[in-house]
């Protein structure tokens, strides 16, 4: 874009002085008139293309009348350019610089791309906080509306550099910049940029040492624990059927091995299908511990279709369509119920679907402010590890942990829900208020037999490393990713056991901080 205006700048300046020089050459031979000079022909053309016309200098000649016609001809393009220049000028720069400098002192959500994801957030944050700001850089050019047109009276769109609006904006506090587009690593980049600033970041990536204060977040990742959260493992459900091999595949097993473990209380078959070779490659620690009697929940990988064996979409509890096409989930997940004796819940990574299938995955669900800011997850993290430190006697200040501690202690806070909701197995537990951790923790106090608690603990905390390939070792190394406690639980010595009971001592603690999402 850049180069073909610069032509048309050239070609119009070189059409400009050609017809100067045939204006000279042609009234250079007339007696009467005035237009000696290249300096007299660029006053009259001057003179003549902003339609000022003082008539001091006019062509005598016939050619030298042509070229003043075409002179003439031209000024109102001229004008009506010059005119645009103007607006265009004052709308990009001018207006821009006035409403940025009103917003030094606003709250303001700096998107890096107007797009799907981008718009959706902004509409969950300013929902939430009617007082700010939200500011967008660039518009991706396969941009897809999120619903009605997004133009809140509080929203601004501005084609410059997500830097150089936050400069311009103050830098200081309460700027949260969220680096949304799709390349990865020129979001990275981007957050390098402005890690010295003052703003909190918040980008699509993966958590990495190198920028311990940037919240990185995926759209995989937040869509699977929206998932798990919202529809956890019920008591009756036992096969579980995942259909599809993409990242959104990848992440739901994942987050259902770790959220959803309840063994010894309850366990479920996860059998996938398609492609998973190169998960099976990266966890191979993990899939090794799946390969033993004692782990309760099993996982079966299926090279096939999901409908290869008949029997099994049939006997299945749940089964999730989660392929890259939001159309294809619909249309299997619909050809499920119309031909297969089924009686368990079908869910579909898309928009919408026909009930009795349940659409998941829409980006009002997975991009809001708790999901990507990770608001309420990272609270209570945090207040994990303290009580932690508290219970240890000291230890590095949750900035200073490593991604793979931070993650650790999400893991934990993610299974608070199904730790609740093993001991309370009578309520329908959809929130973390403080009554419900009340009521929970007194149940855990009044508990005669804590073996099977200790036990679903150990197995979830064992996930957790065994995902990182963490394996057993006679001491614990993260260099070499070993630790001694990596064995089965009936392997531990009784004082190991009864370091799991801090997991739900710390239930009692939290009530007291309301840990509320």
């Amino acid at each position: 874009m850049k180069r073909r205006g610069a032509i048309l700048i050239l070609t119009g300046l070189a059409a400009y002085f050609t017809l100067l020089a045939l204006l000279v050459a042609a009234e250079r031979g007339e007696a009467q008139t005035g237009i000696r000079s290249f300096g007299d022909a660029i006053w009259y053309s001057l003179v003549t293309l902003t339609t000022v016309g003082y008539g001091d200098l006019v062509p005598q000649s016939p050619a030298g009348r042509i070229v003043g016609t075409v002179f003439v001809l031209t000024s109102f393009g001229v004008l009506a350019a010059f005119f645009n220049a103007a607006f265009t000028f004052l709308r990009s720069r001018t207006v821009p610089a006035i409403r940025l400098s009103a917003l030094r002192r606003n709250k303001c959500y700096l998107f890096s791309e107007l797009n799907e994801s981008s718009e959706t957030l902004a509409r969950d944050l300013i929902r939430s906080d009617p007082a700010a700001c939200a500011v967008f850089c660039r518009t991706s050019e396969d941009r897809k509306p999120a619903g009605a047109p997004f133009r809140p009276r509080r929203t601004f769109c501005f084609s410059e550099d997500i830097s150089d609006i936050l400069s311009r904006t103050g830098g200081q506090g309460g700027k949260i910049c969220f680096l949304t587009g799709k390349n990865a690593s020129d979001n990275l980049a981007e957050a390098r940029k402005l890690q010295k600033t003052r703003a909190e970041i918040c980008c699509i990536g993966t958590e990495t040492d190198e920028l311990p204060d940037v919240r990185f977040f995926r759209a995989a990742s937040c869509t699977a624990r929206a998932y798990w959260q919202k529809w956890p493992i019920r008591p009756e459900e036992r096969t579980v059927l995942i259909a599809g091999d993409g990242e959104l595949a990848r992440e739901l097993l994942s987050e259902a091995l770790l959220i959803n473990c309840r063994v010894p209380f309850q366990s479920a078959s996860y059998h996938v299908f398609g492609s998973w070779d190169a998960y099976r490659r990266l966890h191979p620690e993990l899939l090794r511990a799946f390969g033993r009697e004692s782990a309760g929940d099993r996982l079966v990988f299926h090279a096939g279709a999901w409908n290869e064996s008949p029997e099994l979409p049939s006997l299945a509890d749940r089964v999730i369509f989660c392929g890259e096409s939001e159309e294809k989930n619909r249309e299997v997940a619909e050809s499920l119920i119309r031909y297969y004796p089924f009686r368990g819940r079908a869910f579909a990574a898309a928009q919408d679907a026909a009930a009795p299938v349940t659409a998941f995955g829409k980006p009002a669900e997975v991009f809001t402010g708790s999901s990507v800011l990770r608001g309420g997850l990272d609270r209570r993290a945090r207040m994990l590890h303290t009580l932690y430190c508290r219970e240890t006697g000291g230890g590095p200040r949750w900035e200073e942990l490593s991604p793979f501690l931070k993650a650790s202690n999400r893991a934990s806070a993610d299974h608070l829900m199904t730790k609740v909701r093993l001991l309370l197995p009578e309520r329908d537990v959809r929130e973390l208020t403080p009554e419900i951790l009340k009521e929970a923790a007194e149940r855990w106090e009044k508990a005669e037999d804590r073996e099977a608690f200790r036990r679903n603990e150990h197995e979830r905390w064992m996930r957790f490393h065994l995902m990182y390939n963490w394996r057993r070792g006679s001491e614990r190394s993260s260099a070499e990713r070993t630790h001694p406690c990596l064995a089965p639980y009936e392997e531990l010595s009784p004082e190991d056991r009864e370091k799991d009971d801090n997991a739900w001592i710390q239930i009692g603690m939290l009530k007291e901080e309301g840990a509320r999402e």
